[in-house]
Order: C-alpha cells, then sequence, then structure tokens
C-alpha cells in the first residue's frame, strides 16, 4: 500500500493533472509546460512543483522509480478532425518523447490522454502504436472514452484515456495468486450485502460506472436547468469584461483536460492499487 503518492505531469497545461492530483492530496513532484502563460499558471497555483520548459531536453532518469503515476496530454493537432491529420509524420507529434520519459522514469502507472480521432489516423496505425510501445515498455495498457459529459458538465468534450500500469515493478504473478481470494471475497461481500441490506438500491448506486448511458443521454437536459454551474460568459451585461490574456485563455482551456475526470481516474487507481497490494 502507498501512503502517499506521487505525480508528475508532462505537457502539463495548465494543471488540470495536477489539479486533480491535489485534490487526492498527492504530491505533485515535477511538470514540463513550454507555453509561457501556461507555466505563468503553473507557478502561481503549483509554487512547490519542478518545472521543465522543454520536453526535447528533460531528462526524467533523475526520477526514476519515484513516481506512482505519470500523465500527460501529448499533443493532439496530429490526430485532430480539426487539423490535417498529419498523424506521426506532423512535427508536432510528440508521443515517443513521452514514451521516453516513462522508460527513464519507470513510473508505476500512466495515464495518457488525446481526442478520439488518434483511433482512426492512418487507419488505426498510430493508435496501435501507441498501445504497442506501452506494452514493449512493460505496461499492461487499457483505453477508454471517457467525455467531459460523464460528470455533468455542460459540453461533451469527448476525450481518449489510456490508463497503464507496471508488470515489472511487482511480480503480479505471484500477487495474483495470493490475492485472487481475497477479491473474491470482497466481490462476494458485497453482493451479500446489497442481498440483505435494506438499502441495497443505494448500495448498488454507488458502483455505478462513471460515464453511464443515463448521465450521458440527460446532458441535453442538463444544460437547461445546470447551465450557471458550467457559466462561461460574465454576468455583467453578458459581454466581454475585457480580461487580460483572453486569447491565451481560451488556448489554455481549449487544450486542457477536465480535472473532475481526472480526479475519477485516478482515484480509481488509488483505490484499486491499495485493494490489490495491501
Amino acid at each position: 500500500m502507498i501512503s502517499n503518492f506521487t505525480h508528475g505531469s508532462l505537457f502539463s497545461g495548465i494543471g488540470g493533472f495536477d489539479l486533480a492530483a491535489k485534490w487526492l492530496e498527492w504530491e505533485n513532484v515535477f511538470q514540463v509546460e513550454k507555453d509561457n502563460y501556461c507555466l505563468s499558471i503553473l507557478e502561481k497555483n503549483f509554487p512547490k512543483t519542478h518545472r521543465y520548459k522543454d520536453i526535447l531536453s528533460f531528462d526524467g532518469s533523475k526520477y526514476k522509480n519515484k513516481i506512482t503515476v505519470l500523465s500527460g496530454g501529448f499533443p493532439c493537432q496530429p490526430f485532430s478532425l480539426a487539423g490535417n491529420r498529419k498523424g506521426r509524420n506532423d512535427e508536432r507529434y510528440l508521443w515517443g518523447e513521452m514514451l521516453r520519459v516513462i522508460t527513464e522514469v519507470k513510473p508505476l502507472y500512466v495515464v495518457a490522454e488525446n481526442v478520439p480521432g488518434l483511433l482512426t489516423n492512418e487507419n488505426g496505425l498510430a493508435f496501435k502504436q501507441v498501445l504497442t510501445d506501452l506494452e514493449n515498455a512493460n505496461y499492461k495498457v487499457q483505453t477508454f472514452n471517457i467525455p467531459a459529459a460523464s460528470k455533468n458538465a455542460a459540453h461533451y468534450r469527448h476525450r481518449l484515456w489510456f490508463i497503464a500500469h507496471s508488470t515489472s515493478q511487482y511480480d503480479c504473478g505471484n500477487i495474483r495468486e495470493t490475492k485472487k481470494r481475497q477479491i473474491q471475497q470482497f466481490g462476494n461481500n458485497i453482493k451479500q450485502s446489497n442481498a440483505t441490506n435494506g438499502n441495497s438500491e443505494r448500495c448498488k448506486k454507488q458502483w455505478e460506472p462513471i460515464a453511464n448511458e443515463t448521465q450521458y443521454n440527460s446532458t441535453e437536459l442538463y444544460w437547461k436547468n445546470h447551465w450557471s454551474k458550467w457559466g462561461v460568459e460574465p454576468t455583467i451585461c453578458g459581454d466581454n469584461d475585457g480580461l487580460p490574456n483572453r486569447v491565451d485563455r481560451i488556448k489554455a482551456l481549449g487544450n486542457a483536460v477536465v480535472p473532475y475526470v481526472v480526479f475519477e481516474i485516478f482515484n480509481t487507481i488509488q483505490l484499486t492499487h491499495n485493494l490489490i497490494f495491501n
């Protein structure tokens, strides 16, 4: 069991991954980001975190085996439907650099994010490249398409998430054998509780997936009834207030991850890890 999860982020942006880690009281060890405006936001909100400006020159070996979760939304422009979709031939294709850092840092878990257009780019070859690279680096990986709407955001914002865990830092075979009975018993206890507890429906609800179909399909209704919670326009006359750095802010928000979604992923990783390895 890890008492204090550590987190490092690549392509950090304005710190969506780092904010979710902070909510879980993880230690944000380092961030890598080249945009000057985003760096100013990171410096303000994460003053104790080490920052590096260029992933091309970043050496992750100093953090080898010191990071529990390494995250990063590697640039989506090569795969976005709004662009030319040059894929791996795009000069902004930086998955290779993220992979290099992963092999240097050797984190226990990797969480990577990109647009769904990655799935179809180059007839799926770019997507398969990410999976193959992670597997060759001794990680077992699963992918999920989780929209911001799954956390009741007022927009869909589909995103592709790669969630991987190391198969080399632990003897997974031995752990599987020693923990299998515990996990089975854990599941049996839940079933028994649901069958005998007078509040069984409430108990079952706690185990619903975070991106369930009902939540997703009710998004349009949510927009109408709860828009104030996700307001994007200023309240004064409904017009622009003339805030500084407006273009930079819009760009940063467009590239950012939704921290509420990241929180669910990070929290699941932590709960699962502590269940299996405790």
